[in-house]
């Protein structure tokens, strides 16, 4: 299956999250682009979003995002 490549903003519209979150989270090494162009982030759409999830589910146990990274690394 071809991976379908999106920006952080192209995936902060679709997720409805803000696009200062998912620079956090890429800030943090909580998710990684796949590239970059320029000063522009180039995601896994699939990849990413199921990373998202996961640190979402997380958050929702009460889980600090430092704790959340040692647990997805």
């Amino acid at each position: 299956m071809e991976k379908k490549l999106v920006s952080l903003n192209e995936l902060a519209v679709k997720l409805n999250v803000n696009k200062s979150t998912l620079h956090f989270y890429h800030r943090s090494g909580l998710i990684t682009p796949m590239e970059t162009c320029g000063k522009m982030f180039i995601f896994d759409e699939q990849a990413t979003v199921k990373r998202l999830k996961e640190i979402n589910k997380y958050k929702e146990s009460g889980l600090t995002l430092k704790e959340i990274k040692n647990k997805i690394k």
